[in-house]
């Protein structure tokens, strides 16, 4: 998870493959569809790809290269991809640069070439141009064409626009993004402002209340309470849809959909039918039904199952009375309007899970849709239609449960900002969503499929990492006018003052490890850099939310800066910002326009890294390489802490005979470490809820799955702990 700038590999590396001509034709291939044929390691070694992973991402990418003859028949395609269309599916320009669009017209005599715009505001578009102001790119003489770009009205709005240009008997359209240059940062913060926050997993929140997870009430709760200590945010854990069909699947980083919301967040007590519906209630008062309810509130983790078998039941009677209302009534009005604003995309992530219910049967049928009969496979089937008319009770269930819990996710919002909270949420992006779930069922053509995406080995993560979340497709996120980041941002963004983009080097390259493979056998796959950060601007700016992009990890060089001159804040963690002597950054040298933060939920708490606590689970767990990869993270361990406590004594956070070793902590030390971080001129610091109670344990141990509690640890203490401990450590977070 550290951030290294070490050498980029050498560009020229087809000697490794040997001096057959067809390996030289595949990587040649590779590199077309922007497949690096080699990566750097953490420690700037470079490392080569092997010509079975790269046919295996070429072959994710629908590009045959099973043998030399269909090699060098994909290259000629790849070649002649550009002419087969008069214009690409997407084209992404930004607002107050020269609108034009290249066009493959035919090579004879032109005229006038004209064009119309359909705006996504409403109303038209349309003009032409002569020829001779039609500037000729280049030709393809074989096939008669040639490439001219197509001046355009100047003045177009912010959107996506549908664009198409004709000339004769000729024409092409495309999908036309106008974005701005940047995302939107408050107004404050650019005139030099600063901001705190608290962030926290809402899961593991404990209160007297809820179900023995976090909710949305909680949230709200909390959202309140923080703002009177003088927060401006509260940043959550992705709460993007998972599998209610499977509430044992429940990692936030690999959702259904990063589009929807993950209904178990709903506070029954909370849903306006609660007060009046004889038929919840009957549920709620029954005595065995509470006995669970304490029994998962007092449980040392949560349990998913038990929350969802106490939650559905009482969700489906609330919809049941909130649908005998009828329409007429003031919730059937607002959950028409959700349902005419959810449009198609609502209708196929409830379709999908009444589907996945319907066809997983409790773990007796089956869980991936890629294995369901074929015609359930795609969501515009014959079938599914049938499938949806008969069950409609079901699916309008599943769509009520998101019109509920993004209402309870938007009064969070409204009543943190209410009570001052200058942003409010400050919500998690994953990087992308699960290979079985309803995104990817709903935009097969937008992902790649049998492959992963991860991350090549570093100092936290010897082995590599291979998180079991499908990418999109370059090619696909082109076709569909980038409809599904646009939807993923437009979703987090909507209740929300900032977003954080989990992994934000996805939108220049991914690290893709082929299914069944080791993460050190994975290879870089590059991605339209620009056109998607012009996209989060555009998402950004329409919500008024500041982006905030996660940069940890093996970071190209230039892309910090790219991200920077895109309008999104840099994702700063104090563990491993050095200065030129390998010593803690001096807080005058961190960025502006950054976050900052001690730690985050994939590393060590602060006392848990005084500790070595995830050493320790590291060593029982064999994540290590070795045993001299084992004595040297605690030999590194050992220097950081000295050299951290030396510079809390230099900014006079600590008293210099504080204690650089040992088991415990010196006195003060995590206020002290925050205290450090509030003297940084960067926009905003985050607290993180494990550090404000002295936790020694993480959310996540990177590499694990089951062998870790990961996803499922609670809060040492409930809100009103919570909130208690907060007080001193926001004084000195306010400075």
């Amino acid at each position: 998870m550290t951030t290294y700038r070490g050498q980029s590999p050498p560009t020229q590396f087809s000697s490794w493959y040997g001096p057959s001509v067809s390996s030289r034709h595949l990587v040649h291939l590779a590199r077309l569809y922007g497949i690096r044929p080699t990566w750097a390691d953490a420690w700037g070694k470079a490392k080569r790809v092997s010509p079975e992973t790269l046919r295996s991402l070429l072959g994710s990418l629908g590009v045959a290269a099973h043998n030399d003859a269909e090699v060098r028949h994909s290259i000629g395609e790849a070649a002649s991809a550009r002419w087969r269309s008069a214009l690409p599916p997407t084209v992404v320009v930004e607002q107050g640069q020269p609108m034009r669009l290249d066009v493959a017209l035919p090579a004879g005599a032109v005229d006038r070439i004209a064009y119309c715009i359909e705006l996504e505001p409403g109303g038209r578009l349309a003009g032409t141009v002569g020829a001779e102001s039609c500037a000729v790119l280049r030709a393809k003489q074989s096939l008669g064409l040639v490439l001219r770009r197509v001046p355009l009205a100047s003045d177009l709005p912010l959107g996506v626009h549908r664009a198409e240009v004709t000339c004769g008997s000729a024409a092409g359209h495309t999908n036309l993004i106008v974005a701005p240059r940047r995302s939107y940062i408050p107004p404050a913060l650019e005139r030099g402002e600063r901001l705190w926050g608290l962030a926290l997993q809402l899961y593991g929140v404990r209160s007297h209340r809820n179900f023995g997870m976090g909710d949305l009430h909680d949230l709200a709760e909390i959202c309140e309470q923080a703002a009177g200590h003088g927060a401006g945010c509260v940043g959550i854990n992705p709460v993007h849809a998972l599998f209610l069909g499977d509430p044992n699947t429940y990692s936030p980083y690999t959702p259904s959909s990063r589009a929807f919301l993950n209904a178990l967040y709903i506070a029954i007590d909370d849903v306006p039918e609660f007060a009046t519906c004889e038929r919840a209630r009957h549920l709620w008062n029954a005595a065995a039904f509470h006995t669970r309810m304490l029994a998962s509130r007092a449980g040392e983790f949560v349990d998913y199952p038990a929350v969802a078998a106490l939650k559905m039941p009482v969700l489906a009677a609330l919809q049941h009375c909130c649908r005998e209302a009828g329409p007429a009534s003031e919730r059937g009005k607002a959950f028409h309007a959700f349902v005419t604003a959810g449009g198609e995309a609502l209708r196929r992530q409830a379709a999908f899970d009444t589907l996945h219910e319907h066809f997983y049967r409790g773990g007796a049928g089956e869980w991936d849709w890629r294995r369901w009969p074929d015609p359930y496979r795609r969501h515009d089937s014959a079938e599914v239609g049938t499938f949806v008319r008969q069950h409609h009770e079901r699916v309008a269930f599943f769509a009520w449960l998101q019109f509920e819990a993004d209402r309870q996710l938007g009064e969070a919002q409204r009543r943190g900002r209410a009570a001052g909270m200058a942003l409010g949420l400050y919500q998690d992006i994953a990087v992308a969503s699960h290979p079985g779930g309803s995104m990817a069922w709903s935009f097969p053509d937008a992902m790649l499929n049998g492959i992963s995406v991860g991350a090549p080995p570093d100092a936290f993560n010897a082995l590599g990492q291979s998180w079991g979340a499908a990418a999109f497709s370059p090619t696909g996120l082109r076709a569909t006018g980038y409809a599904p980041l646009r939807a993923s941002l437009a979703a987090s963004m909507r209740h929300a003052g900032a977003v954080r983009i989990d992994h934000a080097m996805g939108l220049q390259r991914l690290f893709l490890v082929p299914d069944g493979a080791k993460p050190t056998e994975g290879a870089y796959l590059h991605y339209p850099c620009r056109d998607q950060q012009l996209v989060v601007a555009l998402e950004s700016q329409r919500a008024q939310c500041m982006v905030v992009g996660e940069d940890l990890g093996t970071v190209a060089p230039g892309f910090r800066e790219a991200m920077a001159d895109a309008g999104a804040l840099s994702y700063r963690v104090l563990y491993f910002e050095r200065g030129w002597s390998d010593e803690v950054l001096r807080p005058q040298h961190f960025p502006r326009q950054a976050l900052v933060t001690a730690t985050t939920h994939d590393l060590p708490t602060l006392v848990g890294w005084w500790r070595g606590r995830d050493l320790e689970w590291r060593e029982r767990l064999k994540l290590f390489a070795d045993e001299s990869d084992k004595h040297s993270a605690w030999a590194i361990r050992q220097a950081d802490k000295r050299l951290l406590v030396d510079a809390l004594v230099e900014q006079g956070f600590l008293p210099s005979h504080s204690p650089r070793e040992g088991s415990v902590p010196p006195e003060g030390f995590v206020g002290a470490v925050y205290a450090y971080l509030a003297r940084t001129p960067s926009m905003l610091v985050m607290a993180t809820a494990e550090d404000v109670l002295g936790d020694s344990e993480q959310p996540n141990l990177p590499g694990t799955v089951d062998e870790h509690p990961n996803w499922r640890r609670k809060l040492p203490g409930p809100i009103e702990v919570l909130m208690r401990e907060l007080g001193p450590l926001a004084r000195l977070l306010a400075r």
